[in-house]
């Protein structure tokens, strides 16, 4: 699927980001594949209600994630 069809995008090139759907909605997780701490400057669409399950909406630091439940 493209990624203009996901709730969430991010135009960093070194955030990596897939999208997991289950029962109770979609997970999105995005990882950072560089050595530096990376800026996310995510675009959320207006109707996706979303929760940082893991790490921040802003800023990952080198070689971690951020995980992002939609519903």
């Amino acid at each position: 699927q493209a990624k203009g069809d996901f709730p969430i995008t991010c135009e960093n090139r070194y955030i990596g980001m897939t999208r997991h759907i289950d029962t109770d909605g979609e997970w999105i997780v995005l990882i950072n594949y560089s050595a530096f701490e990376q800026e996310l400057n995510l675009k959320i669409k207006p109707d996706c209600n979303y929760e940082v399950i893991r790490g921040s909406s802003e800023k990952i630091p080198p070689f971690e994630m951020t995980i992002i439940k939609c519903r």
